[in-house]
């Protein structure tokens, strides 16, 4: 499972100084990005020819900018025929 840290930024907090939730996808596509370029490498052809058909979100706790840096973690979880899915978190 890659993992990154990302540091959570005053542009990520909404007015009552939570992480808005849409900002949890934003992080996991920086997970994901850079997942993808350890596995294909940087210079691949095919590194951003993909399409995210579904992502679903389970919020289990509030980030605050208080917190500094959230962890964000990609993974394999299976391959399909012509898919492949991730688990992230």
């Amino acid at each position: 499972m890659h993992e990154k840290e990302i540091e959570i930024r005053w542009r990520d907090v909404d007015a009552f100084r939570h992480v808005n939730n849409a900002v949890y996808l934003t992080y996991l596509e920086e997970a994901r990005d850079e997942w993808l370029e350890g596995v294909l490498g940087r210079d691949s052809e095919n590194l951003w020819d993909f399409v995210l058909a579904r992502i679903a979100i389970d919020y289990r706790s509030e980030l605050t900018q208080e917190d500094d840096v959230v962890v964000a973690r990609c993974g394999l979880e299976a391959i399909g025929t012509s898919s492949f899915r991730t688990k992230e978190q």
